[in-house]
């Protein structure tokens, strides 16, 4: 797993404590490009159901974005497009390479490929490992994580292996929010239960009630504790 982690995540891994009891704020405007809120989501076997749960009430007009990396198997065009657009009022598309973010747009990650995010902007690459689950969630998070610190929100989904549990430390290292469906609803516990085991997620919930805890976030003042002592010192 660890080869499917960006260097980069070292920048991240080398944070000092100040960012790790960096509480997050979403206060401030959202419509600012700069301030532009990335919602990540990772996902893999059980996922589409999770999904279909979670999609309809995902905030449709809070400036928000959201970019979902599901597990797929490379051979074959991923049908997600079609199957959520439904469930949504917002646009879903396919991700295309250097595409510029946008708020209340749903992305989907193309099978066979790793994004990552750059001056609001999704590149895609070759996966850096032949052997894994792809899209990575873990080089997607790391990259999240980097370029939008506490404007960044991770969210692991049904799955099995331990995929994004790596990118959750990231984001909540960096100041961003976390969140994992909770394993008594989740059909493949694995990937919400080591996300889970990090001690870095904020929020555990059902699909359902994922979305209203983001249209909390934005429209009500809100922070997440520091990190407790102890969760630091393991960090340093």
């Amino acid at each position: 797993m660890q080869d499917n982690i960006p260097k980069k995540e070292e920048s991240v891994n080398k944070s000092d404590k100040k960012s790790l009891s960096h509480e997050t704020s979403l206060d401030e405007p959202l419509h600012n490009s700069n301030q532009l809120i990335v919602v990540g989501i990772g996902a893999s076997a059980g996922g589409l159901e999770a999904l279909k749960r979670l999609i309809p009430g995902l905030p449709n007009n809070a400036g928000m974005c959201f970019i979902i990396a599901q597990h797929l198997d490379p051979k074959h065009r991923s049908m997600l497009v079609s199957l959520l657009e439904r469930h949504t009022e917002m646009p879903v598309s396919e991700v295309s390479d250097k595409q510029q973010l946008a708020p209340d747009k749903v992305y989907i990650t193309p099978s066979g490929k790793d994004v990552a995010i750059s001056d609001e902007e999704l590149i895609l690459t070759k996966p850096l490992a032949t052997i894994g689950p792809k899209p990575s969630v873990d080089y997607f998070f790391t990259s999240l994580a980097e370029e939008k610190g506490d404007r960044a929100v991770g969210i692991i989904l049904s799955g099995t292996g331990s995929d994004g549990a790596h990118g959750i430390r990231a984001i909540k290292v960096g100041g961003g929010i976390t969140i994992a469906q909770s394993t008594k609803t989740a059909k493949y516990n694995g990937m919400p239960a080591s996300a889970i085991e990090t001690g870095h997620v904020d929020k555990i919930l059902s699909p359902e009630d994922i979305g209203p805890e983001l249209e909390m976030l934005i429209h009500h003042s809100h922070s997440i504790p520091k990190l407790s002592e102890d969760i630091e010192n393991l960090l340093i």
